[in-house]
């Protein structure tokens, strides 16, 4: 049996899910956690969306039924009796959610990073969609269920977000065939693209213009590396691609304060530095060209430590 048809076969047989996605959800993520709700709720199954970090509801208020996510650290209304984990690589990216999961037989795992734990019961993993919204959209298909706008709107925003609006390797024509259905079933895709790439509040600004400030270059040039060293609750998503702007930068980090103890990294890659192997060091992941992990430690140990992975990562990156 193929793990799409097991995967149907999965959600058919049960009645109470517990929905999850990675440690500070994206687009992708959120979208899809989205996404697979209204399949559930079609299906006439009870579900419930849980999360571990606050939502970013000022970029993402867009989404319908975004204010029925729950967070993992309050009490549940029941208890699910099988999960859907979405859109997350291994159980460490899923946080405090994971105690919440049933035992593994009864997990279903739904995602696109190449570097997947395969830590389900069942495992739909395919490495060559754009995203997992894309995968979703599969699911709908196989099941026979109908598409209304609601659907359609997380599915393009999955998609759109994971591929950069369009710009990275992984938008195939599969993805740009399925984007185009949901515009055919109204979504908008300058609204979409507005809300995604181009919409941020006054103190996230302020938040950018002092990450930027703090700007240093390794490598010669190869790598740039921002921090922000005080916990921030600002939406500071995208601010690392800044950094991948500047010319003759092959890797870009952002060191990001989450705790007392420890810093949120994001990296990014423009060239054939495949930094989910380089996030997958402190137990995170990704994609090649953009991945992520958590490092404890003050903010010269953290830049210490990524500093000397990714040195060891970039041709021709002989000192820090």
């Amino acid at each position: 049996m193929d793990a799409l048809k097991e995967a149907c076969d999965f959600l058919s047989r049960g009645d109470r899910f517990l929905l999850a996605t990675h440690r500070n959800a994206d687009g992708d993520g959120l979208a899809s956690l989205l996404a697979c709700g209204m399949l559930l709720r079609r299906m006439g199954k009870s579900y419930l969306m849980v999360v571990s970090d606050p939502v970013p509801e000022g970029r993402y208020s867009f989404l319908p039924g975004l204010p029925e996510v729950l967070s993992c650290r309050g009490p549940l209304p029941w208890r699910p009796e099988r999960a859907v984990v979405l859109d997350t690589p291994n159980l460490e990216r899923l946080g405090d959610t994971t105690k919440l999961l049933p035992e593994v037989g009864y997990v279903l795992n739904v995602d696109h990073h190449e570097d997947n734990a395969f830590f389900g019961g069942i495992n739909l993993v395919l490495p060559e969609a754009s995203s997992t919204c894309e995968i979703l959209y599969s699911i709908f298909s196989s099941l026979g269920l109908p598409l209304d706008g609601d659907v359609a709107l997380c599915i393009y925003t999955g998609i759109a977000f994971d591929t950069g609006g369009f710009r990275f390797s992984n938008t195939t024509s599969k993805a740009l065939h399925i984007a185009g259905d949901m515009v055919e079933l109204g979504v908008r895709p300058d609204e979409v693209a507005d809300a995604l790439f181009h919409r941020r509040s006054p103190e996230a600004i302020r938040r950018l213009a002092e990450a930027l400030s703090s700007l240093e270059f390794h490598c010669g040039g190869k790598v740039g590396m921002i921090s922000l060293d005080d916990v921030t609750s600002e939406d500071t998503e995208g601010f690392v691609d800044m950094v991948l702007f500047v010319d003759g930068v092959e890797v870009a980090a952002f060191l990001r304060r989450v705790d007392g103890g420890s810093f949120r990294v994001s990296l990014r890659s423009r060239g054939d530095v495949p930094v989910n192997k380089i996030a997958g060091r402190f137990g995170g992941g990704g994609h090649p060209r953009a991945a992520g992990c958590y490092v404890h430690g003050d903010i010269y140990e953290v830049k210490r430590r990524i500093l000397e992975a990714i040195r060891e990562a970039v041709t021709g990156c002989s000192g820090i």
